[in-house]
């Protein structure tokens, strides 16, 4: 099996999202359709009533909000924010402090994450063929550089299990988490990742002999499958 993938590594969660959740998700489209007018409020004081107290909603929509974020779920950020807005005008900005550092996270991971690709791209433009082969720059790795991203949580705000996760990678997938980690050192200084490998995604694709097939998976998941690229971890170890 040969394969080759779109890596963005962030965080993910592991939060279960209980039934009546769907039914919110799905209550809200059905009131636009048949035409009943209701006002924000109207609708907050619903949820809040439905989880049962203003806590267990707050908690519950920041567990959402992480799990939209950063678990390959499409999103707006600007909207985000706005619905932030409108929840700390009810409740007040010191209910919603998590909320509102997990969406500065996400913008300046953004700016972040660009900045370390820029810095690489102009240090790739000047390399040589050996300093190519040393950085396991190869006609098609399983990952490389410009296909690592990642998000930068802040410690204590994010609904995640911060235990540190001893994982051993592929050798051809180490040195690309490495070559990024030595770059957000030089933009951070004193400072230096951890990586997360069991949250965020994937945007793997795998070629079989009957065609390509794109799936959307954790990390994890990925580097499992990577140690089945016969033809990425041979020419690491220059094997034929």
């Amino acid at each position: 099996m040969k394969t080759k993938n779109q890596q963005k590594t962030g965080r993910c969660f592991h939060s279960k999202i209980e039934s009546h959740q769907n039914q919110v998700e799905y209550f809200l489209p059905f009131l636009n359709t048949i035409g009943i007018k209701y006002k924000v409020s109207d609708m907050v004081t619903w949820l809040v009533n439905l989880y049962g107290s203003q806590e267990a909603f707050i908690n519950e929509y920041q567990n959402m909000l992480g799990e939209k974020l950063v678990g390959g779920k499409p999103y707006n950020i600007d909207e985000e924010i706005k619905n932030l807005e409108l929840l700390k005008a009810r409740f007040g900005d010191n209910y919603l402090q998590n909320c509102q550092i997990i969406l500065k996270d996400i913008k300046d991971s953004k700016r972040i994450n660009n900045t370390i690709h820029k810095e690489y791209n102009k240090e790739f433009e000047t390399m040589d063929i050996e300093t190519l082969k040393k950085k396991n720059v190869s006609d098609k790795p399983f990952l490389t550089f410009d296909k690592l991203n990642a998000i930068f949580l802040s410690k204590g705000y994010w609904p995640i299990n911060y235990d540190y996760e001893s994982f051993k990678m592929p050798p051809n997938l180490q040195v690309v988490f490495d070559q990024y980690s030595a770059k957000y050192s030089l933009t951070k200084a004193m400072r230096k990742l951890i990586w997360h490998h069991s949250l965020g995604w994937v945007d793997l694709e795998l070629e079989f002999d009957n065609g390509s097939f794109n799936f959307k998976c954790l990390p994890t998941h990925a580097i499992l499958i990577s140690y089945l690229d016969e033809k990425c971890i041979n020419s690491y170890y220059g094997l034929s």
